[in-house]
């Protein structure tokens, strides 16, 4: 934070769990964002950024589906039956 300004931004508490300190949570941020994803995961983020769907387990798509009304599913590719 520089000095003579005002804080604009509150830290998180998931944040400021990281550490004690500024240091030891930045030491412990670059740990996290520096784990390699695997192929899989980084497909599955495209895919849900793709179909504009949630990514999660299948109880945490039927949760947001039922809260937002908006289906949470892929659809069968394909002509509708009829």
């Amino acid at each position: 934070i520089i000095a003579n300004h005002p804080q604009v931004f509150k830290a998180h508490p998931e944040y400021l769990a990281l550490g004690p300190n500024p240091s030891a949570r930045t030491a412990a941020y670059r740990a996290l964002v520096e784990q390699e994803l695997s192929r899989q995961f980084i497909s599955d983020i495209r895919d849900a950024l793709n179909t504009g769907l949630v990514l999660g387990n299948e109880r945490f798509r039927e949760e947001v589906e039922q809260l937002t009304g908006q289906r949470q599913q892929h659809l069968k590719r394909g002509p509708k039956p009829t």
